[in-house]
This record gives structure tokens, C-alpha cells and sequence, in this order.
């Protein structure tokens, strides 16, 4: 017998695997250290906070452009409502040496209270003699505004309740909303009140009065519109056709 033992220890033997799975049952169910634990926490922790900054970020990126749309729409109203207050309107509130204008009616330049401020916050005007636009004090030491009715440009500009800001600039032509009398006759409107470069056989209809039959009509500064056609309804009214180059 013992002699059968050495024998077979003697040999090359292999053990079944079953005999090691024991050892492997227990190496498996050993579990993670606290280092694995910390350092899996901190992975998780950091790849959180990136994902809130950039969530973050979208977010305030995303209020700021409605904000600024918001600011958009509200300014290009308040300049619309401020160009037919002061040149389109019947009574228009063109004032030839303003230096400011304020909303009829309180109105706020149709810019919606409170969340919305809107003003009038510069005023120049066109200097013919230096072909520049200057202030009005500067355009007084040269002409005068009362019966030379200067073009204007005027800079709007909104306030939003967030504290944001904008603003845009238009010009009103005291030409075109002023009753410009020579002689026994004088103009009060003409629409449209402009034209852009480049438009064609444009029809103008002018009202005022003292309108004659074969009236002759011309526009400054020469060389720029061109009198096609000019056509004498009755008294007060004109229609014109015109070319601007």
C-alpha cells in the first residue's frame, strides 16, 4: 500500500479542477476595497459636475438669446411707432429744431410697461454745408433749422427691466411732413415718404394745394430722382412718377 502511494507520487499526476474551486469561490467573493469605492465616487462625482456646468451653460445661453429676440421685437416696434408719430402721421410731431421727443399719450413709444423703457436718446442733424451730421447746436452756428427743416437722425434706444439695453437709429425728412408753401400753393404729404436707390418708374402721390393744370415739379439735390411723368388730379392732389438713380 505504501508502496503504491509512493509509486503514484513519483509520477507526473494532474488534479481535477474541482479540487481548487473552493480557493477560486473564495477570491471572487472578496468584494472591492475602500480605495476602488473612493476612487469610483470621485470618477462619478467629476463627470456629474461636468454635466451640470454644461447644462448650465446651455441654459443661460438659451435665456440669453430669448432675451435678446425679445429686446429686438420690442425696439423695432418702438422705432415704428416713433416714425409715424413724428413723419407719417396726418398731424405729424416733426419739430424742425427739436432736441428731444417724447411719446404722444404717454404711450411709451409702444414699448410694453413696465418691462420695457423706450426714449428718444440723440438727435443730429444733416449739415449741408459740411455734408455731415452734426448736433443741433453745432447745425445752428451755420443754418437755421426753423425754415431749413434739416433732416434728422434720430437713435432710439430701449431698456429692458433685466437691465439689458438696445438701440437702432432712423432718419425723418422734415420735407416730407412739413406744409412747404411757395407762393399760392404748398405741399403737406407725399406717399410714399421715400424710395430706395435703384427704384423704377416709382408713382408718388402728393397732396396740398394750389395745385395748377401742367405744374412742373423737380426734386433736391438734383441728379438723383428723375421726373418721368407729372400728372395734376385737381387742386390738392398730384400723382408722380419718378426714377431715383
Amino acid at each position: 500500500m505504501i508502496r503504491g502511494l509512493r509509486a503514484l507520487i513519483g509520477k507526473s499526476t494532474t488534479f481535477p479542477a474541482s479540487w481548487c474551486a473552493p480557493s477560486l469561490r473564495r477570491d471572487s467573493e472578496r468584494g472591492d476595497t475602500l480605495v476602488e469605492v473612493l476612487i469610483t465616487l470621485i470618477i462619478v462625482s467629476l463627470a456629474g459636475l461636468a454635466l451640470m456646468t454644461s447644462f448650465s451653460a446651455t441654459i443661460s445661453g438659451s435665456a440669453q438669446h430669448r432675451s435678446l429676440a425679445s429686446n429686438d421685437v420690442v425696439l423695432r416696434a418702438a422705432t415704428e411707432a416713433a416714425f409715424s408719430q413724428i413723419q407719417q402721421q396726418a398731424s405729424p410731431t416733426y419739430d424742425p429744431c427739436a432736441t428731444s421727443y417724447l411719446p404722444t399719450n404717454a404711450s411709451n413709444w409702444g414699448a410694453p410697461s413696465p418691462d420695457y423703457t423706450a426714449a428718444i436718446t440723440s438727435i443730429l442733424y444733416w449739415s449741408t454745408s459740411s455734408n455731415q451730421w452734426v448736433t443741433p447746436a453745432q447745425y445752428q452756428t451755420s443754418q437755421d433749422c426753423s425754415t431749413t427743416y434739416p433732416p434728422q437722425l434720430l437713435t432710439m434706444t430701449i431698456t429692458a427691466s433685466n437691465g439689458t439695453t438696445d438701440s437702432t437709429q432712423f432718419v425723418v425728412d422734415g420735407r416730407q411732413v412739413s406744409a412747404v408753401a411757395i407762393g399760392d400753393f404748398g405741399v403737406l404729404q407725399v406717399t410714399p415718404s421715400s424710395l430706395g436707390q435703384g427704384a423704377v418708374l416709382q408713382t408718388l402721390a402728393v397732396t396740398g394745394f394750389g395745385f395748377t393744370s401742367g405744374a412742373s415739379v423737380s426734386f433736391s439735390p438734383v441728379g438723383y430722382i428723375t421726373v418721368k411723368s407729372v400728372n395734376v388730379t385737381d387742386a390738392n392732389s398730384i400723382t408722380i412718377q419718378v426714377t431715383v438713380g
